[in-house]
């Protein structure tokens, strides 16, 4: 038996590796990023700002946006929003009714993942147009206090 026949899928296991062991590596060095901006960001613009640039670092962030949940108003407004297609998102009323993907991530408290053709497929199914231009892709996650959902961070 040669011992090139384990040699190739050998290299390509240890190539693997590798990779996963820098993109960890560059997953920790943006949490460091995000968490040390928590505590040294002097307002709340230059905190956004600091997750946005640090993102970039792992994520395609052209279009991006921080949402905040006021609950006793039942709004999301938008504090935070880079978008090469829209100028502005305007605030979103009536969360739990809302057929916006930024509600569905508070309602849930989950994140979520959606490709175009769902989001046109889903707004068909609400009877709706869809929130926005919508994207080849959306990602959001909930941003939480405790186990309280307050907004929603997503990339586009």
């Amino acid at each position: 038996m040669s011992s090139g026949i384990f040699k190739e899928p050998l290299n390509e296991k240890i190539r693997l590796l590798e990779q996963r062991i820098n993109a960890l590596k560059t997953e920790n060095q943006v949490l460091y990023a995000i968490s040390t901006a928590v505590h040294t960001a002097i307002d709340l613009d230059e905190l956004y700002d600091s997750i946005h640039r640090s993102l970039t670092g792992i994520l395609d962030t052209t279009n991006f946006f921080i949402a905040i949940y006021q609950p006793d108003k039942d709004l999301i407004r938008f504090p935070y929003f880079i978008d090469e297609k829209d100028e502005q998102c305007p605030k979103i009323e009536g969360v739990y009714t809302s057929p916006s993907l930024s509600a569905e991530v508070i309602r849930s408290g989950k994140p979520l993942m959606i490709r175009k053709k769902a989001i046109l497929e889903r707004a068909r199914q609400l009877g709706r147009e869809p929130v926005g231009t919508p994207s080849e892709i959306w990602m959001g996650v909930p941003l939480q206090v405790k186990e309280e959902v307050i907004g929603v961070m997503a990339v586009q």
